[in-house]
C-alpha cells in the first residue's frame, strides 16, 4: 500500500522530501500546495501531482501530510490536518510559541492523530549502538556531552530561499541548528533542562539586523541537564551538557555532538560523521556496525502502527520548549 501525500511547502525541505519520497514504495504524492502558486503548478506538472491552491484544499483526498512551511505555520497545518483526522509529517522546529503547541499537541493526541516530526538523527546509523552501549556500562560514567556549532555567516548561502530564517520571530541558527542536536541529546539521555544561558543578539550597527525584524542570535553558551539519564552500571542519574555556538569568522561551518565517558567515548561531526575513541585516537563508526533504517522506512512503521524511532509532536514539543526558553533568556 502507497500513503497518498500532499506536501504543503516547496521550498527547499519541501522538494528534497518530494525527491525522497518519489522512489520510495510506501508513499505517493498526489497533491502539492504552496503560497507561490506558479511554484505549485511546476512541482504539480513534474510530478503529475494535483496542484491546490489553499492548504484546505490540498487536504483533501489523502493519508499524510508533509508540512516544509515556515515555523508559524506549522500549528495552523497540524490542526487542519488533526480535524481532518489525517496523519502529520512536521519539520522542524514544532512551532516558536510554546502554549500554544502545548495545547495543540494535547489535542491533537486525545483526537489520535498519527504523527511524526521530522529530525534526521532518528535514524542515524550508529545511534543505537551508542544507546546500547550506554545501557550496558560499555561507556562507564558519561562525564559530560558537549555540542559545538559554528557558522559563517547566517543564514547560510544556500538558504537564499528562506527569509524568514534571518529574522528572530521564526529563524535563526537555535531553531534551525541546535534544535536537531537537542532532539539527538533528548533521544539518548532524556529531555534537558537549561542550567544557565547567554544569547547574544545582531544589531543595527553590526549589520544583523533585518527590515521589519529582530536580528537572530549571534552567539550562545549554555549549560544543561539530563535529569532523567539513568546507568545503574555506572551509579549515573543525570547527565551535563552545555553548548557554544555562535556565527562571524573565516572559519568553515562546523557542527559537534560528543559525548565524553570515562571508558569510551563518541563524537558525531559534520552530521553524519560518527567516531569512537577508548583514550588514544578517535575511530570511524561504520554504518555496517549497527542496523540502519531510512527515515521514510520509520515513518512507514509509524503510520502501519508499528514500532518506530522516529519521535512525534510530544517529543517535537519537548525540543521546542528548550530552543524558546533559550532564546527568551
Amino acid at each position: 500500500m502507497a500513503y497518498r501525500v500532499v506536501v504543503i511547502g516547496l521550498g527547499l525541505m519541501g522538494q528534497r522530501m518530494l525527491r525522497s519520497m518519489s522512489p520510495h514504495p510506501g508513499f505517493h504524492v498526489t497533491r502539492v500546495h504552496d503560497v507561490d502558486r506558479s511554484l505549485t503548478r511546476r512541482v504539480a506538472d513534474s510530478i503529475d501531482a494535483v496542484a491546490c491552491a489553499t492548504a484546505p484544499e490540498a487536504m483533501g483526498d489523502v493519508d499524510l501530510v508533509y508540512i516544509a512551511t515556515p515555523p508559524s505555520s506549522h500549528l495552523g497545518l497540524i490542526r487542519a490536518a488533526a480535524d481532518r483526522g489525517i496523519a502529520v509529517f512536521c519539520e522542524k522546529p514544532l512551532a516558536t510559541d510554546v502554549a500554544e503547541a502545548e495545547a495543540l499537541v494535547s489535542a491533537v493526541e486525545e483526537l489520535g492523530i498519527v504523527s511524526a516530526v521530522n529530525f534526521p538523527f532518528a535514524t542515524l546509523p550508529g545511534l543505537e549502538r551508542i544507546e546500547s552501549d550506554l545501557r550496558s556500562g560499555a561507556v562507564g560514567r558519561v562525564e559530560r556531552v558537549e555540542i559545538e556549532l559554528h557558522f559563517s555567516q547566517w543564514p547560510r548561502t544556500w538558504h537564499h530561499a528562506g527569509e524568514w530564517l534571518a529574522g528572530r520571530g521564526e529563524g535563526g541558527f537555535l531553531r534551525e541548528v541546535f534544535s536537531h542536536f537537542a532532539y539527538l541529546t533528548h533521544r539518548v539521555f532524556g529531555p534537558l533542562s537549561i542550567v544557565d544561558s547567554r544569547v547574544d543578539f545582531g544589531d543595527s550597527q553590526s549589520g544583523d539586523s533585518q527590515p521589519g525584524g529582530l536580528a537572530t542570535e549571534r552567539r550562545v553558551i549554555a549549560e544543561f541537564e539530563c535529569a532523567e539519564f539513568k546507568c545503574a552500571e555506572a551509579n549515573q542519574t543525570s547527565v551535563a551538557v552545555t553548548l557554544v555556538g555562535g556565527v562571524g569568522g573565516t572559519a568553515p561551518d562546523f557542527n559537534q555532538w560528543t559525548v565524553f565517558g570515562s571508558k569510551r567515548s563518541y563524537r558525531l561531526q559534520d552530521w553524519s560523521l560518527l567516531q569512537v575513541s577508548r583514550g588514544d585516537r578517535w575511530y570511524d563508526l561504520f554504518p555496517g556496525d549497527s542496523e540502519s533504517i531510512s527515515q521514510l522506512d520509520a515513518l512507514a512503521a509509524r503510520l502501519e502502527g508499528r514500532e518506530s524511532v522516529l519521535p512525534d509532536l510530544r517529543v517535537g514539543l519537548d525540543v521546542q520548549r528548550v530552543v524558546e526558553g533559550l532564546l527568551a533568556g
